[in-house]
């Protein structure tokens, strides 16, 4: 059965996607290779943390993604987020897999209806879009 949820990179948006999947009652396991992101997590959050480079497989395999209902992908580096959401979605055979990209362009690499993209370019955009038709 797929009932966990596993956050990749652990800055501002990933902290507060498994703080939020936590605190809905996700099984979250939060992933970064320093252990110093692991502070942005709230003292609430119940998950699990987990140090490691996700370049590695052996650090994949231990995350037992077989298992897993969604994976949330957010690292610095839209090339490392590309290939662990594409191996994730294939190798895995993960459900539904979210990636950040900070360029819009390369979400053309990968066709498949399992990823999802987040841009925080087009997030930012889009509330300022609604801020700004507020005031009027």
């Amino acid at each position: 059965m797929r009932n966990k949820v596993v956050v990749i990179g652990i800055g501002k948006l990933g902290s507060a996607i498994a703080s939020n999947a936590s605190l809905k009652g996700d099984d979250v396991i939060a992933v970064d290779k320093d252990p110093k992101s692991f502070s942005k997590l709230p003292v609430t959050f119940s998950g699990m943390e987990q140090e490691g480079d996700v370049l590695n497989s052996r650090i994949l395999e231990s995350l037992k993604l077989r298992n897993a209902k969604e994976v949330t992908v957010t690292t610095n580096d839209d090339n490392v987020n590309l290939f662990v959401g594409s191996a994730v979605a294939k190798l895995y055979e993960v459900p539904t897999v979210f990636v950040r990209l900070n360029d819009v362009e390369k979400s053309q690499l990968i066709n498949d209806k399992r990823v999802k993209f987040l841009f925080p370019f087009s997030l930012t955009f889009e509330d300022y879009k609604k801020k700004k038709n507020k005031e009027k």
